[in-house]
């Protein structure tokens, strides 16, 4: 072995990967998942059901607003850009894997839950419109960050909220593995999927 190189045996490394997949699993399936609809349901409730009540209205704005208004973008093109900040090639594939896994069941809790994190996403653009910072050029800056630290009143969560999002990003992950429903799903030929 060559001065200077640390080697680590992958045995070494397998206790702590099988518990962080452990406390993730657990985390991203009984609890986050749980979490959010609840904040779904809060919302809904505490806007007193802001995605039906003003659905119509919403509607009536996009469709009258094609144009640039005074320099800024338009209800249409804050929309769109809005909507593809949200959609990405994950909904996509994980809708189609959820109703072949699910079937028609696994549609209709979409659509529910749809519904109720249309509250969570209301509540979200509205901090951000709130709590926005004008720059002396005239343009705006915002977001989570922006509405933790003024809102909350919290400067250290605040900035690390982006602060972590790189290292989140950058760090590596293991592969996926297969759930217990997968595993004993078949294929079209007969054979299991896991």
């Amino acid at each position: 072995m060559p001065c200077g190189q640390f080697v680590v045996s992958a045995s070494v490394l397998d206790a702590p990967t099988a518990f962080l997949a452990d406390v993730s699993d657990r985390f991203y399936t009984q609890v986050l998942a749980w979490l959010l609809l609840a904040a779904g349901i809060y919302f809904t409730v505490g806007t007193r059901c802001v995605q039906l009540r003003l659905f119509g209205r919403m509607i009536a704005t996009i469709a009258r607003s094609r144009s640039n208004t005074a320099g800024g973008i338009s209800a249409f093109q804050a929309f769109t850009v809005g909507l593809a900040s949200r959609v990405g090639t994950g909904n996509i594939v994980g809708v189609a894997i959820a109703i072949t896994l699910g079937g028609p069941g696994a549609v209709f809790w979409m659509w529910v839950v749809a519904l109720v994190g249309m509250a969570t996403g209301f509540v979200e653009s509205t901090l951000a419109q709130m709590y926005k910072v004008a720059s002396p050029d005239g343009t705006f800056r915002g977001g989570p960050a922006y509405y933790i630290s003024r809102g909350l009143g919290s400067r250290f969560w605040g900035r690390s909220l982006p602060s972590s999002l790189p290292s989140s990003l950058a760090s590596p992950t293991r592969p996926p593995r297969p759930t217990p429903s997968l595993a004993r799903w078949r294929g079209p030929s007969g054979s299991t999927g896991g």
